[in-house]
C-alpha cells in the first residue's frame, strides 16, 4: 500500500497563486444570516402566553361602573385591561397600565395615550402617585 502513494508521499503541500483572504472578510462568511426573514419575530409571538377573556360577575361590573362615573380627567389610576390578539380575538392578554386620566368617553378612557375600550377593563384602582 506504502508503494502506490509514494510519489507524492512527500511532495511539498500545494501554495496557491491568490493573495490570502484578510481576517475581517474571512470572519464576514462564517457570521451568523437570517435564512428566513421574519421567522425570529414569529417565533417570539408564539411564545406569547394568551388567555381566554374573563367574564366578569354582575356586582365587579356595578363597581367599575361605579368607579367610571367617578373618575375625572387628571385622576392617577392604574388599569387591567384585556387586550386581544390580533389574530385570534377571543384569546389576549392581560395588561396593566398606570398613569393620568387624559379623556373620558362612553365607550373609552385614554391613560397614557393609550385608547381603553371600557368593555375590554377588569379592574381600576385609584393611585396616590403624583403624576406630572
Amino acid at each position: 500500500m506504502k508503494e502506490a502513494y509514494q510519489k507524492i508521499l512527500y511532495l511539498p503541500r500545494p501554495r496557491s497563486n491568490r493573495y490570502p483572504m484578510a481576517v475581517e472578510r474571512r470572519a464576514k462568511q462564517f457570521a451568523p444570516f437570517a435564512a428566513l426573514k421574519g421567522f425570529e419575530s414569529k417565533i417570539q409571538e408564539k411564545e406569547v402566553i394568551y388567555r381566554g377573556r374573563k367574564i366578569l360577575p354582575d356586582d365587579k361590573r356595578e363597581e367599575l361602573d361605579r368607579i367610571y362615573r367617578a373618575l375625572r380627567e387628571g385622576m392617577a389610576i392604574a388599569v387591567e385591561y384585556f387586550s386581544a390578539n390580533p389574530y385570534w380575538p377571543d384569546e389576549g392578554q392581560y395588561k396593566t397600565t398606570e398613569g393620568k386620566v387624559q379623556s373620558i368617553t362612553e365607550a373609552f378612557i385614554q391613560v397614557n395615550d393609550r385608547d381603553i375600550k371600557l368593555s375590554d377593563i377588569s379592574n381600576i384602582v385609584f393611585t396616590d402617585k403624583k403624576l406630572d
